[in-house]
């Protein structure tokens, strides 16, 4: 399902979390998104773009296994936290956070994501560390910090 640049979209129905043979759901670009469904458990869904909905704060709880997605694009969207269920996300092998300016902390469930290969945290200035089970990812290839590097470095 594409709806990237409907820029006039402010909610997705909850109706759309539970749809278990959706494999794309991009929304990338919808700047006045504020509302997507509390909770989502997309069996088949694969990739994920959320990028550019800046107005959205927060992410769904995973409901469930949802053991096919490999993308997930939160980049330039207002999120404070990741739900403690991304840990769930076993098979993810991107996530990006780029420029998630009000992002504080990566949750310690991350460590479940043991398939991950790129993490971008580029640009998130409220991190401050990085969860210790980090090292459970032991795919982990990239980590983008930059620029908030030389502060979570000066933290370690």
């Amino acid at each position: 399902m594409v709806l990237e640049g409907c820029t006039r979209l402010i909610y997705v129905h909850p109706s759309v979390g539970v749809l278990t043979r959706l494999k794309l759901l991009n929304l990338r670009g919808c700047k006045s998104l504020r509302s997507f469904p509390t909770k989502i458990g997309m069996e088949s869904l694969e990739k994920l773009i959320l990028s550019g909905c800046s107005k959205l704060q927060s992410f769904p709880e995973i409901d469930g296994k949802m053991e096919c997605l490999l993308r997930l694009y939160l980049d330039g969207t207002s999120i404070q936290q990741l739900p403690s269920s991304i840990g769930n996300l076993s098979s993810l092998l991107l996530l990006n956070l780029e420029d998630c300016r009000n992002l504080v902390s990566l949750p310690g469930s991350i460590g479940g994501c043991k398939s991950l290969k790129i993490l971008n945290l580029s640009g998130c200035h409220k991190v401050e560390s990085l969860p210790e089970n980090l090292q459970q990812v032991k795919f982990l290839e990239e980590l983008d910090l930059l620029p908030s590097y030389k502060k979570i470095c000066l933290l370690c």
